[in-house]
């Protein structure tokens, strides 16, 4: 037989052995972190998972592998054979009714390996020597968006001998060495404390239950994971806890006493019959030894018996406790005493409360421009708010002494709760002050305050401003002196604005419609946006649709319109990137940024049209959006939003007691319209069309502030003829 004879054969074969060559795919190697397959009973079990991809195309992989069971991107689950010996020490826990957050990250090719680790004892607790294999299932790899069915597993053999008692307590002492550090190894010890199970690391947790922190959250695990047999002795030191003077009672000590009370392996239901019958009790516990604290521990005492107090059926014990928030008020931490001011007002709410307000409100500003509601700043806003609303004259008379100044502390968003008023003798001061700044934080304050009290007499300065452009030079100064020009010198600010929209020269990117729009709106704005709509850059157009959505006029309605039906023609037949997620094998972008801005223009120009400020979407309307839609995802969407324009209406109030500031929020909804402002609302209150009826839902209002606004909305709807009311309970 010749080479040529044999070929076909060959090749045969070859086929034949590709054929049970099992393909490629991502994998995952599970290991001990540092090699060690012997571990005593109670010892903390370090694992390393490392997941790798042979170069496969197509496949994600979650942005964070969490090391922490239950967390946003918990996507790893261990088991043990065999199970006889090993417990779950979460399976009761994670029953609990939980408040799940998340950042909304997304989810990453995966082309290059990931490693990650955690603690094994998270899973399993090993009560019994012996020799166990485990078993990790993960499904932080999957082949495309819009998959969840697919998982990785891998083994690893682990021997359990037990633990003496002189290991047990040399590990202990050791834990105790470091744990009041500030580094990792503090970090490690506090893990090692929490699955330790003994007498003596138990009482080192409960008393680690006083501060809130990672450590105070390490600890109250490791009790709620105890075996069953130690839960006695858990109650017994947390009790012991409960009567120190010199001991606080932090939420998380609650939270953890009230789960101990939980009868291991009770279901969903049971669990939270279980705690609401116990919480009374605990808290006349809790009520009983609060007198006999010193200052700093009764102060967070009764922050607990406050945030709690839903479930103390005593009315003269809560009043009490009222009584005591306020005398141990300044005691409290930052975050204690803002979330207090906004969310607890009703148990301060009294003019003996003045003295303490004034303190708060007129502390050092730090001005750190650190986010988030539980800052300097945050704590002296809603000081002075509340003291406007205890003594609107004393208040206004310290805001004045304070804004007029080159350095104030408020901004314009922080005195929101004002009415309209304008301030021209400090105008001058404020002019000067920002022009000379180029300190981005004294910008934000100035441009604000100028913005909203000004009254247009500081236009000549503000021009200077943008023209000379000091380094270094911050988008918030062009944006402030664009919405002082939009609000005082409209003819001014046109030119300027057209030249901003075209050159970016401020560096603001895509967001300068939104941003100016926190500070002013008006027709130069919204004539200007109108034109942006021919951008080539989707982005930039969805800028302008989001503005033209919330501030919109009514002649407004025929660019966005056509718009809309050029978008939805150039787009009918073709597949949406978030209808529709790559196939496996699809090149190393899932989702090109500029194809979904592109795709989200469509939804953004239908939604303007169906929720916009400034016109009614009449059944016409809604229909010709609805029609046009282009996928489902889109159709999906505006399907929500048009559902809401049936009458009668929803009308939702939101309560201004949140941590984003009394007028921060928006007041509430009506259909599917959310004015961003009160203003804004009794305009679109007034577009509806003559017997047109609404129904104000129960969201919301439960506080002072909440009713306040209810009553104000109602004041709106009547003034337009319309009966706003309420639904049934």
């Amino acid at each position: 037989m010749n080479r040529l004879e044999l070929l076909p054969a060959v090749l045969g074969l070859l086929a034949s052995a590709l054929a049970q060559t099992p393909p490629a795919r991502p994998s995952v190697l599970l290991e001990t972190a540092d090699g060690q397959s012997t571990f005593r009973i109670g010892e903390r079990i370090p694992v390393k998972l490392t997941f790798s991809n042979p170069g496969v195309k197509g496949f994600i992989v979650a942005p964070v592998i969490s090391s922490v069971r239950g967390g946003e991107f918990d996507c790893n689950w261990f088991t043990a054979t065999p199970t006889f010996g090993t417990t779950d020490p979460l399976a009761t826990y994670f029953k609990r009714e939980r408040l799940l957050t998340g950042h909304g990250w997304p989810w990453g090719n995966f082309t290059k390996p990931v490693e990650a680790g955690t603690d094994l004892n998270q899973w399993i607790r090993f009560d019994r020597p012996g020799n166990y294999t485990v078993t990790l299932t993960s499904s932080c790899v999957q082949p495309g968006f819009g998959s969840s069915d697919y998982r990785l597993t891998a083994t690893i053999a682990i021997h359990i001998v037990p633990a003496t008692p002189e290991w047990q307590a040399e590990k202990l002492k050791q834990i105790v060495a470091v744990l009041d550090r500030e580094d990792r190894a503090a970090g490690e010890a506090a893990s090692d404390l929490r699955y330790l199970a003994t007498p003596a690391a138990i009482d080192e947790m409960t008393s680690r239950l006083r501060k809130r922190d990672w450590l105070e959250e390490a600890c109250s695990m490791g009790l709620v994971g105890l075996p069953d047999s130690l839960r006695d002795i858990a109650i017994a030191s947390m009790t012991k806890r409960i009567e120190d003077p010199d001991f606080p009672v932090s939420r998380q000590f609650f939270s953890t006493m009230s789960f101990l009370h939980v009868a291991p392996g009770s279901d969903k239901e049971g669990v939270r019959q279980q705690e609401e019958a116990y919480r009374p009790e605990l808290l006349q516990e809790i009520f009983a030894a609060v007198s006999k604290k010193t200052s700093a521990a009764r102060a967070v005492t009764v922050q607990t018996l406050t945030d709690e107090g839903g479930y103390i059926r005593d009315s003269k014990i809560d009043a009490q406790i009222s009584s005591l928030l306020s005398t141990s008020f300044l005691d409290l931490d930052d975050q204690s005493q803002v979330n207090d001011l906004y969310l607890r007002w009703d148990r301060l709410d009294s003019p003996a409360f003045l003295t303490i307000l004034k303190k708060l409100a007129t502390l050092p500003s730090n001005h750190t421009g650190e986010p988030g509601p539980y800052t300097n700043e945050s704590l002296k806003t809603i000081a002075i708010h509340r003291w406007y609303q205890l003594d609107p004259a004393g208040a206004h008379q310290e805001i004045l002494a304070e804004v007029g100044s080159q350095s104030p502390a408020f901004t314009a968003e922080d005195l929101s709760f004002l009415p309209p008023e304008q301030m021209p003798q400090f105008e001058p001061i404020w002019a000067k002050a920002f022009l000379a700044t180029t300190d981005q934080l004294a910008e934000r304050v100035l441009g604000s305050l100028l913005v909203r009290f000004g009254a247009g007499a500081a236009t000549p300065q503000m021009i200077r401003k943008l023209a000379e452009r000091p380094k270094p030079y911050s988008c918030d100064a062009h944006v402030y002196v664009l919405a002082y020009l939009i609000r005082f010198s409209p003819d001014e600010a046109r030119p300027r604005l057209e030249h901003e929209v075209a050159t970016n020269e401020g560096d603001c990117g895509a967001n300068l419609f939104d941003w100016i729009s926190r500070q002013a709106s008006g027709p130069v704005l919204n004539d200007v946006a109108v034109k942006e709509l021919d951008n080539p850059d989707p982005s930039r157009v969805l800028d302008a649709v989001r503005y033209l959505t919330a501030f919109g006029r009514k002649q407004d309605r025929e660019p966005l319109l056509r718009h809309y039906v050029q978008w939805a023609d150039a787009h009918r037949g073709k597949t949406s990137p978030l209808d529709t997620p790559p196939p496996l094998g699809a090149g190393a972008e899932i989702r090109p940024e500029d194809a979904v801005y592109e795709w989200l223009l469509g939804e953004e120009l239908g939604n303007a049209l169906l929720s916009n400020q400034g016109f009614f979407a009449d059944a016409e309307l809604i229909a010709l959006v609805m029609k046009r839609c282009v996928g489902e995802e889109m159709r999906g969407t505006l399907q929500t939003t048009a559902n809401r324009a049936t009458p009668p209406y929803d009308v939702v109030v939101l309560d201004p007691s949140t941590l984003l500031g009394p007028g921060w929020a928006q007041p509430g909804s009506v259909a599917q319209y959310a004015p961003m402002s009160m203003q804004l609302l009794d305009e679109k209150v007034g577009q509806f069309p003559p017997g047109s009826k609404f129904i104000l839902s129960r969201i919301g209002i439960g506080s002072s502030d909440g009713r306040l606004l209810r009553e104000e909305v109602h004041a709106i709807f009547a003034r337009h003829h319309f009966t706003l009311e309420d639904a049934p309970k």
